[in-house]
């Protein structure tokens, strides 16, 4: 079953939630010029910002300024990031990018999205990072960690393109908040919600997640058996006795669960929201057996 997305402000909600976990988040590379930025932001393709970090020091000694990229012979490149992912083509793409800069905008990064796009091994992510980074421009790089978040809070559709992230996230955002959420959501998902987290008592310690949420993100995220108690599942469950009418969300998990096989625990919470939802919804009357055999 596929969740409904949320609302603009109820986006906002969460991300703000994100926020207030890292209020003063920042980007974890490590640069010194914008140009050794862009350099950075190319070599962590498919590659943890540690990886780049351990090369930058020893490879921004060794060219630092694109005239000398330029000229440096491809195999000094490669040398200088072979513990890098996909080295080679990285080192085309960092010589080839640095001699354009020399020929068409005198050594500079160019301060324009479209521009930028347009240098070898450079795509939104990338000149994003470069313009919020290097030139305080607002914008909101997409990476894993933005992509992922934002699908599993639901604020996208989880086929959503990383351009199609980015928008959304523009759209509800203010501009001044743009950078330093895009740096909080990398951070909340690196080190608070990373992909493999699968852990429910994880999960609670984040502001606004209680137990139901917590299941819900395991369920559908990761198909870690789970039941989310909503009104739905809380109301059928007390219609049909299989609780006590004031036993608490918690009970009704720990109720279903005992009753049901692990392999059934997702399948009839979601069957149970849709019977609750548009079978037996709440203003519904009568004997509730009546509505096991509706064909409504």
């Amino acid at each position: 079953m596929t969740e409904d997305l949320l609302s603009d402000e109820e986006a906002r909600r969460v991300l703000k939630k994100i926020l207030a976990l890292y209020p003063d988040a920042q980007g974890e590379l490590q640069w010194d010029t914008n140009f050794h930025l862009l350099c950075a932001v190319m070599l962590s393709a498919q590659t943890t910002d540690k990886m780049v970090n351990r090369v930058m020091p020893s490879f921004s000694k060794m060219f630092p300024t694109p005239e000398v990229v330029a000229k440096a012979p491809i195999e000094e490149i490669e040398h200088e990031i072979k513990t890098i992912g996909l080295f080679r083509s990285k080192a085309k793409h960092l010589k080839a990018t640095a001699q354009i800069l020399v020929d068409k905008y005198n050594g500079q990064v160019p301060k324009d999205k479209k521009l930028l796009m347009t240098l070898p091994g450079v795509g939104e992510k990338t000149a994003n990072v470069v313009l919020a980074e290097g030139y305080g421009v607002p914008a909101i790089a997409v990476d894993t960690h933005v992509s992922r978040i934002s699908k599993k809070f639901h604020i996208v559709d989880d086929k959503a393109t990383p351009h199609e992230v980015e928008k959304r996230l523009e759209a509800i955002l203010p501009k001044s908040e743009w950078i330093k959420t895009h740096h909080a959501m990398i951070l909340f998902g690196r080190y608070t919600m990373p992909a493999r987290a699968k852990d429910k008592k994880l999960l609670m310690t984040l502001p606004g997640v209680g137990e139901k949420t917590a299941n819900v993100v395991l369920a559908e995220g990761y198909g870690v058996p789970a039941i989310a108690v909503d009104t739905h599942v809380s109301r059928i469950s007390k219609k049909f006795h299989i609780v006590d009418d004031k036993a608490t969300p918690h009970e009704v998990e720990k109720r279903l669960e005992a009753i049901l096989p692990k392999s059934e625990w997702i399948k009839t919470h979601h069957a149970m929201i849709l019977f609750g939802r548009y079978t037996m919804p709440a203003r519904a009357k009568g004997d509730p057996y009546s509505y096991l055999n509706s064909e409504k």
